[in-house]
């Protein structure tokens, strides 16, 4: 007895420091793992902040090549003519004002820096007659060497009206003499706060500065929100102006706060993995136990499926033997006829579990088609014949063959497999005298079936059960029969592996409702 003791002691002993080396080996693998990770994803969000900076600026540099081609065209125009006239410069911006969008203005600067010409007027009046060189920023870049021979834009530029503007600056030339400049302005905002699509904005903030002049073109966000926030700036050239897009990533990144919560996470599950460990290695003959009764039960279920084939099949041919030898007796041909199609629909139900194994395992695939809610309902429904007749029972529906409505599916194992066993479990607990009822309806690109029966219904424990995948308790019949609480089960495999959904509602006052989305046909 003392030896025995001994032994065990040096079991348990050997099993915590197992315990306590998988905990140690578990916490270093999830540690260097998540650091991989993590150093992944910041290369991840690196790249993927670079590729939308590079979308964002094609996306610009798009429509500015449409407002460089409205210049251009407006200058061709010109030396056409021969010079600018004041009415052909207020028809050219009215083309530009209705074409454009966020269009300001339309100038016209004469060599002095003044601004002679501006249409439209309202609200830009404060600009006639200005005398632009008094600007620093614009005399300097209205007198640079190329501003009399090249189309240019401005870095940001305040507006009469207030706000940042933009400005495409292009020189007039009359017979090789610089006349002056006309200038199209552009408010940023409106030209820019588009860039970005709704839901593209779910994950960033745009901010563009002039990288040149260090000023702000635009941005989605207040300048006291931009301080202190992570501000990502990728630079590209548009035109002579070197623009810096910046993105501020809206909300904390997903992957940093979830591996910060994962190392809390592993730190607690190695320790519960460790305990379990031991408690794994201190009951393993009972563990091994169960998983031998736990294959024992997949084998017998394997020689299940595979003895009941054989006596169906038999059984089958017996019918047709019966059949054969009782041609002469008609009255024979009608029950021989009903219980030949039992036995058929037993066999295809037989084979499609055996196929939803193979589905679930991966070694078989199913193909979906066309099936008809009308003639699949009225197919089942001449299988309950006598068991409607004997309980007085009615299946009433709204389906008809000339508004028939078809859903995308597999025929026979939705007829087999999910309409049988519904209408069977309708029939069983439903009083003598009720009445079923199956209702369709299309909704967009779904297809609603409610099979409504008025039994004793379900409790909420037996509804969760089955929304679980669980097998329900067998009931008793009102009639009576027997249940095996597998029924609603297979209903809830099929339904699932026909790309269906299904869910159990009770009744009023009582019954239940079982509801079935099916993708249309």
């Amino acid at each position: 007895m003392v030896q025995l003791k001994k032994e065990h002691f040096l079991s348990r002993h050997n099993n915590s420091i197992y315990a306590l080396l998988l905990f140690v080996v578990v916490n270093s693998m999830a540690f260097f793992i998540l650091d991989s990770i993590n150093s992944i994803d910041e290369d991840l969000q690196e790249k993927d902040r670079q590729t939308h900076a590079e979308d964002y600026f094609r996306r610009l540099e798009l429509r500015f090549d449409s407002y460089v081609a409205a210049a251009k065209t407006l200058r061709d125009r010109t030396v056409h003519h021969g010079g600018l006239t004041q009415e052909n410069f207020e028809k050219e911006s009215q083309l530009i004002q209705n074409y454009f969008k966020g269009f300001q203005a339309l100038n016209f600067i004469n060599t002095e820096g003044t601004l002679v010409w501006v249409t439209p007027l309202e609200g830009n009046e404060k600009a006639l007659g200005k005398n632009l060189f008094k600007k620093e920023l614009v005399k300097e870049l209205l007198l640079a060497p190329k501003a009399q021979h090249e189309l240019f834009l401005s870095p940001p530029l305040e507006l009469y009206q207030g706000g940042k503007g933009l400005v495409f600056y292009f020189p007039l030339v009359k017979n090789n003499i610089f006349k002056g400049w006309i200038n199209i302005v552009f408010r940023a905002q409106a030209v820019l706060s588009d860039i970005l699509t709704p839901e593209e904005r779910r994950s960033y903030s745009l901010v563009i500065n002039d990288h040149k002049t260090d000023l702000l073109i635009y941005s989605d966000l207040t300048s006291q929100e931009v301080e202190g926030q992570n501000v990502y700036y990728y630079e590209f050239k548009l035109f002579d102006r070197i623009w810096s897009i910046g993105l501020v990533e809206n909300g904390e990144s997903v992957v940093p706060t979830a591996l910060r919560w994962t190392y809390a996470f592993i730190l607690l599950l190695s320790i519960v993995l460790a305990v379990t460990f031991k408690l794994y290695l201190d009951r393993w003959d009972e563990v091994k136990a169960n998983l031998q009764d736990a294959l024992s039960e997949a084998t017998l279920l394997k020689v299940l499926g595979h003895d009941l084939r054989s006596p169906l099949t038999m059984a089958e041919l017996l019918i047709e033997k019966l059949e054969r030898q009782t041609q002469k007796l008609p009255e024979a041909q009608a029950p021989l006829l009903e219980i030949k199609k039992l036995f058929s629909v037993q066999s295809e139900m037989l084979e499609s579990v055996r196929d939803l194994q193979l589905f679930k395992r991966r070694k078989k695939e199913i193909f979906l088609g066309p099936v008809s809610l009308f003639q699949s309902v009225e197919r089942v429904k001449s299988l309950f014949d006598y068991p409607l007749q004997k309980k007085n029972l009615k299946i009433s529906t709204n389906l008809d063959l000339e508004n028939d409505i078809q859903i995308l599916a597999h025929k026979s194992y939705f007829e087999n497999n999910v309409l049988i066993n519904l209408f069977s479990n309708a029939i069983k607990y439903s009083p003598n005298g009720g009445e079923i009822f199956v209702e369709a309806k299309e909704e967009n690109s779904h297809v609603i079936i409610e099979i409504t029966d008025q039994g004793r219904g379900l409790t909420k424990e037996m509804r969760d059960k089955f929304h679980r995948g669980e097998p329900l308790p067998s009931l008793k019949g009102t009639g009576g029969e027997s249940g095996s609480g597998f029924g609603l089960l297979l209903v809830k495999n099929f339904v699932g592996l026909l790309g269906g959904e299904v869910l159990i509602k009770p009744g009023s006052p009582q019954g239940s409702i079982f509801v079935l989305t099916f993708p249309k046909s």
